[in-house]
């Protein structure tokens, strides 16, 4: 119930990136059929593990930070993404939700500083993902990509070196400009325009693992 407050009160007043992530991933996530398994990586201060928990899923959650407020029912694991304790292909489905973008620059307690720690998380999810199984990653998107204080801003062709062994199925674009408070969902042309304008944009992707294993 307080996720979906929270969730109604930041869809009404147009609040941040997770008025459009939030309902674009339960839209998104829900043609999964159950029971089935969700890894949800950098989940501390996200409401969705409630959600997932509440749908019917066994969520699993894993951060480098304490996860206080975790659900009753939801395995955590304080861990450093990009060596997750996992076994391979363990999960049907990983959730990434604003998370790929602060890793590797030294955010929150992340000592790691490194550029392309986002390319070792992405191998990192393939190998614990099963096959055919799904990620669903949202992060900051602009029309080229920026390594900004504290984050990265994508853009697709840093995105799509993630795809080596999975198949894209699903991208949306989303932008709003510096004046505005409302998100809309635009083509990548669009959504480029306005964030070199000074807008703000939000890219949200869904691939499938077409490989059966990938070696730690």
């Amino acid at each position: 119930m307080l996720f979906r407050l929270r969730m109604l009160f930041d869809s009404f007043f147009g609040l941040g990136e997770r008025s459009v992530e939030y309902p674009w991933l339960l839209r998104n996530i829900k043609t999964t059929s159950l029971p089935c398994s969700v890894l949800d990586v950098g989940c501390t201060e996200s409401f969705l593990s409630y959600e997932l928990l509440w749908q019917g899923f066994t969520v699993f959650g894993v951060d480098i930070r304490p996860y206080y407020a975790k659900p009753r029912k939801m395995t955590f694991i304080r861990a450093d993404v990009t060596k997750l304790p996992f076994r391979n292909a363990l999960f049907d489905n990983v959730i990434i939700v604003s998370t790929i973008e602060h890793i590797g620059v030294g955010l929150y307690e992340d000592k790691l500083i490194e550029e392309n720690a986002d390319y070792d998380v992405m191998l990192e999810l393939q190998r614990v993902l099963k096959l055919h199984g799904k990620i669903f990653l949202t992060t900051p998107f602009r029309g080229e990509y920026q390594l900004a204080p504290g984050a990265r801003l994508y853009d697709m062709n840093r995105l799509q070196n993630f795809s080596h062994n999975l198949t894209l199925i699903k991208v949306s674009f989303f932008a709003r400009p510096h004046e505005s408070q409302k998100w809309s969902e635009l083509s990548e042309a669009e959504a480029a325009r306005i964030t070199r304008a000074g807008g703000q944009g939000l890219v949200c992707l869904i691939w499938k693992k077409n490989v059966k294993n990938l070696s730690k």
